[in-house]
């Protein structure tokens, strides 16, 4: 297990991946799955939503620069952050049942560019979800 690196250089900011409308071709030029805008998930077959901390094994900006862009390019990848603390991104993805988690784990969150080790949280009901600001 290598030991995380300082951070050199400039600071990077959240990374923010949206759903592209049906018509456009995925971020990264990715044309092998359908993407839709979908308000609710459940509406095309995704019954599940996991928030997803992942840790990478170095932090150098090369890594954390191959990570993003990785991210960018997977279109099942809903929302990334990168957050201080103990952790350094948080991933939202939806999923269709316990077979299709376990697809999208082994085969894309954990080939994402130097992951080291993820922890997935699956949510069981959502209680309160808003756009809203409060002013």
């Amino acid at each position: 297990m290598a030991a995380h690196q300082p951070r050199t250089g400039a600071a990077h900011p959240p990374v923010a991946v949206g759903v592209p409308s049906s018509r456009q071709a995925p971020r990264g030029g990715r044309r092998d799955c359908q993407v839709h805008r979908a308000a609710q998930p459940k509406a095309v077959g995704q019954h599940g939503t996991s928030f997803t901390i992942v840790n990478l094994e170095t932090l150098t900006d090369t890594a954390l620069a191959a990570f993003e862009q990785a991210v960018r390019d997977e279109p099942r990848v809903l929302d990334c952050y990168y957050v201080a603390g103990s952790n350094d991104y948080l991933i939202r993805f939806t999923y269709r049942d316990a077979e299709d988690l376990e697809r999208f784990h082994t085969e894309v969150l954990m080939r994402l560019p130097g992951v080291m080790r993820s922890n997935s949280m699956l949510v069981l009901r959502t209680v309160k979800k808003t756009t809203a600001l409060a002013l």
